[in-house]
Order: structure tokens, then sequence, then C-alpha cells
């Protein structure tokens, strides 16, 4: 009997340390969008949009696998990449850009669910 409820404790304590450690490693994810996010805004801000293209694509891929596609972080790092693609001329990757980020701000209008008004007249 001893032998079970050491191993029971034993079972506690490393899902203690485990849960820890995953809140540590989000928190460490979310700086880390943070950081990106500040360095996308200077190398575009000095005019290097390259640089500032490839630090949007991780921002907006980390924005998404942390946050969810429908967090402002999200359409955040969807607008500010949408800026560098166009300033590098890629016009073809904006719009889609441009959209991912509306759908955050704005969820209900992009919803298969959403009831379009009737436009039969009712007498």
């Amino acid at each position: 009997m001893k032998t079970s409820n050491m191993q029971r404790m034993k079972w506690h304590f490393l899902s203690i340390i485990v849960g820890f450690s995953l809140f540590g490693n989000t928190q460490v994810r979310a700086q880390s969008w943070d950081e990106l996010t500040d360095q996308f805004v200077d190398s575009f801000k000095s005019g290097h949009y390259r640089d500032a293209e490839k630090l949007g694509q991780q921002a907006l891929s980390a924005a998404g696998k942390l946050y969810g596609q429908d967090h402002l972080n999200y359409a955040t790092s969807a607008y500010y990449l949408a800026r560098a693609e166009q300033q590098l001329g890629n016009t073809r990757l904006v719009e889609p850009l441009l959209l991912k980020s509306i759908r955050c701000y704005i969820p209900d209008f992009y919803s298969p669910e959403r009831v379009l008004p009737s436009t039969k007249r009712h007498h």
C-alpha cells in the first residue's frame, strides 16, 4: 500500500512540474511573439522590408499557434505582414492577409451562421 501511495505522490508531483513547465513555455512563446512583432516594426520602419516580411511570417505563425486565428494578435500580425508584402510589391498576398485581419475584428460578418435579412416583403 505504501508503494501505491508513493507512486501516486510521484505522479502528482510530476504532473505539477509538467504543468508549470507548460505554463512557462506559454510565457516564453508569448514573449517571442512580442519580440518578433517589435523586431518587425523596427525592420519595417527602417525600410528593411525583406527582413520585416520574414519576421512578419514568423509572428503570424506564432500568433496562430499560441493565440488562435481569431485573436487580435493574429489580426495584428496579418495586418503587419500585409503592409510588408505591399511594400515588396507582392500585391497578390496583401488582400488575403488583410481579410485574415478583418475576420478577427468583425467575426460575425464572416460567420456561416450569419443570417441575411430577407428580401421578401411581408404583407
